[in-house]
């Protein structure tokens, strides 16, 4: 049976019984789909609001079948091959697709190379500067200090020439603009490319993969300076020998940027100043379809390519994943000590495999450095959890509590291969401590009291009745003490961590009242979903391991004050490409929101509210597992 590959697009505008509303791209999608029947793969197309989430499956799809295009469905593609417009990036019906479908390009890829303010950023010797503009003030400020008559406006993300502006500074007052934008100065392309073209232009230079599959140039229409084909452009094949040699550096430059995403198709966009220097205007990692009529051989050349390419990433062999855990005695005879977990690592191990990563979970005390290989790992095969022998890693996601027992091994793998969360971030963002000294204007300051008597003096500078005693390591509120000052010496384990308690009674501004604490659970940058906790009945521990219950919150109802601090962390933490974690959080009774915790070993075990939730967590995991493979 065939593979089948599901276009995803952002809305369908063309009528309920026509598949494109310009013939000209039907054509293209025509032979872009009887070449993939020819290749074994079965493509169809759908826009966002065909999806059915409840069912997951795509109520409906136009296909090409004996040269006719009709509408089929239901489908559950193998792949999405996303050709969704900018507008769609942060769409709640597209984020829900990706948590449940491998997609081509990765969704990271695709938000990080369609910022243009961001990758210019990262390229400033490719790139004339952008400025962001956030209302009309900075706007007459930027056409004050421009030097040039002309000035580009346009959105941060968007492609097609949609929403760009290329217009006077005196026009650039007049424009009725949705802020924020972007700006920059006016490149002067009349000039055109050396042996190429004599005119204004736009070079484009088509990817897929790290392979330079084609190059063409287009120019504007007459009165026009946008050279989109969408705009009306025309479009000339470019020989890659014809290139001019400058461009080299460039594409030198962005194959390094992009390197950590190993699937991929995109384009690099040029324009040629006054001096024949080329400068990047844009990324573009969804190049449209379309070739003249002229041009069939070179569109087969690339639609047989682009074919390959979606074959090769359904058929890539999966990545092996080792899960590494702390030592327990009875580890070999037991995978897991309670069903919970059995459950979820069960169903964490199948939405993996859709990924493509093979899971294993091992005990950190079964690796053996001198064979580079785990002597034994539990895996799942579809029936039953089963021991392994001899596993040899990709990758490995660590989650073993941190201590003496488990650091040296943790050292040990990160010197060989990739691991997910590094050991320096976990070290970090797992010390209570450390995060309270990264973000003080987040966190209430820690003692590190080390006996009786240091613990008796720090408690006479804590304000209040109460305070709270805590390991500077650990989660799931294992070791944590919250109660009265005369109370908390009595069974102090030290050394500890002793803090201002923070009463949480008045609740999460406009979500819920009473005693909790807010987590927020991220994935590199991307926000996964969030929930609050409560304490069972006389407690102040609303953990779940500690009989807390916990509500699933959606990320347009969390407090605007939240956003300051996940800023904060995200940006101390980039040097970290790749993490899990999760940002706990309580309010005081002014509504002001304070760190309680960063958790770099978020549980993967669902309770009720979070079980039609969590597969978002395991994708976005798994996802992450595969990217970082080979990258050691």
């Amino acid at each position: 049976m065939k593979k089948i590959v599901l276009t995803l697009y952002t809305s369908h505008d063309a009528g309920p019984t026509v598949p494109f509303s310009d013939r000209k791209y039907q054509r293209c999608y025509e032979t872009l789909y009887s070449i993939a029947e020819e290749l074994g793969l079965h493509l169809c197309r759908a826009p966002l609001d065909w999806y059915d989430a409840e069912a997951d499956i795509f109520r409906d799809s136009w296909e090409f079948v004996d040269g006719f295009w009709r509408r089929s469905g239901p489908v559950k593609p193998d792949l999405v091959y996303d050709k969704t417009s900018g507008r769609s990036a942060h769409d709640p019906i597209r984020a829900l697709i990706i948590s449940r479908y491998r997609f081509m390009d990765d969704p990271a890829f695709t938000l990080f190379a369609n910022d243009k303010y961001e990758t210019s950023r990262q390229l400033p010797q490719h790139f004339k500067p952008y400025r962001k503009l956030s209302n009309s003030a900075e706007l007459n400020d930027f056409l004050a200090t421009s030097t040039g008559e002309r000035i580009v406006i346009k959105p941060i993300i968007g492609s097609g020439g949609q929403g760009v502006h290329i217009v006077t500074k005196e026009e650039a007052t007049r424009l009725d603009l949705s802020f924020p934008v972007i700006a920059q100065e006016f490149i002067d392309s009349s000039h055109g490319i050396p042996g190429i073209t004599d005119t204004y232009h736009d070079l484009r230079m088509v990817f897929i993969g790290e392979e330079l599959v084609y190059a063409y140039v287009r120019t504007p229409k007459d009165g026009s300076f946008l050279a989109n084909i969408a705009q009306g452009g025309n479009m000339k094949i470019i020989p890659a020998s014809s290139l001019p040699e400058s461009l080299n550096p460039i594409v030198s430059d962005v194959q390094e940027l992009f390197s950590r995403f190993p699937q991929k198709t995109y384009t690099i966009d040029v324009m040629f100043d006054e001096t024949g220097k080329p400068w990047i205007i844009e990324f573009n990692t969804m190049p449209g379809m379309y070739f003249p009529p002229e041009e069939e051989a070179t569109m087969r050349r690339i639609y047989t390519r682009l074919i390959e390419e979606l074959k090769g990433f359904l058929a890539a062999a999966p990545v092996t994943a080792v899960i590494i855990s702390t030592p327990r005695e009875n580890a070999t005879s037991l995978p897991f000590e309670k069903d919970f977990l059995r459950e979820a690592y069960t169903r964490f191990s199948v939405v993996a495999l859709e990924e493509g990563v093979d899971l294993y979970r091992a005990s950190t005390d079964w690796y053996d450095e001198s064979l580079g290989a785990f002597r034994q790992a539990w895996h799942w095969d579809g029936n039953e959890w089963v021991m392994t022998d001899s596993i040899v890693p990709d990758v490995i996601y660590d989650k073993a509590a941190l201590g003496p027992k488990t650091d040296a091994v943790r050292e040990a793998l990160a010197k060989h291969f990739p691991m997910i969360n590094a050991p320096e971030f976990s070290r970090h963002a797992g010390s209570k401590l450390e995060v309270s000294r990264a973000f003080k204007d987040w966190v209430k300051p820690y003692y590190l009291v080390r006996s009786t008597e240091e613990l008796l003096a720090a408690l006479t500078e804590i304000p209040g009745e109460m305070a709270v005693l805590k390991p500077e390591h650990g989660n799931s509120g294992e070791g944590v003490l919250i109660g009265k000052k005369s109370e908390l010496a009595e069974s102090t384990v030290f050394p500890a961590l002793l803090q201002e308690f923070v009463d949480s009674s008045t609740g999460i501004p406009g979500v819920m009242q009473g005693l909790h604490d807010l987590r927020l659970i991220y994935c590199n940058e991307a926000f996964i979903y969030a929930y609050y906790r409560t304490p069972k009945t006389g407690s102040y521990l609303a953990n779940v391991a500690q009989g807390g219950t916990q509500t699933m919150i959606a990320e347009e109802d969390i407090p605007d004050s939240v956003w300051p601090i996940v800023q904060a962390v995200q940006a101390y933490y980039a040097r970290f490409s790749t993490k899990i974690y999760t940002i706990d959080l309580i309010f005081d009774p002014t509504g002001r929101p304070w760190i309680v915790e960063l958790n770099t070993m978020p549980g993967l075990y669902p309770d009720d509210s979070e079980r039609p939730h969590i597969e978002q967590l395991y994708r976005a995991i798994a996802k992450s597992l595969r990217s970082v493979v080979g990258k050691k």
